[in-house]
């Protein structure tokens, strides 16, 4: 049965009369500091037989993330031998 204009009018009347709800929302958003003061909180005691080359290379990183070791940036998780192709001192 098709609705008239007026009966549509109507209804629609009807379902936007009720107040909107409302809805209270906190979020937390970490400051800069918090993911600073984070990243840095474990320090890694580097073996100097596992990461030799890497140590003494500019681009050496050398911290720990959640749990994961980042050795540099090229590199995440070092490179296989001592022969870095980028290598730099």
């Amino acid at each position: 049965m098709k609705k008239t204009h007026d009966e549509v009018e109507s209804q629609r009347t009807r379902q936007t009369s009720q107040p909107p709800q409302v809805i209270n929302i906190q979020i937390s958003i970490p400051t800069e500091t918090d993911v600073l003061e984070e990243e840095t909180e474990e320090e890694v005691n580097v073996e100097s037989n596992q990461y030799s080359a890497c140590v003494v290379c500019k681009h050496f990183h050398g911290e720990e993330y959640g749990g994961n070791f980042l050795v540099c940036g090229m590199h995440p998780y070092g490179w296989q031998d001592g022969n870095c192709p980028d290598y730099e001192e």
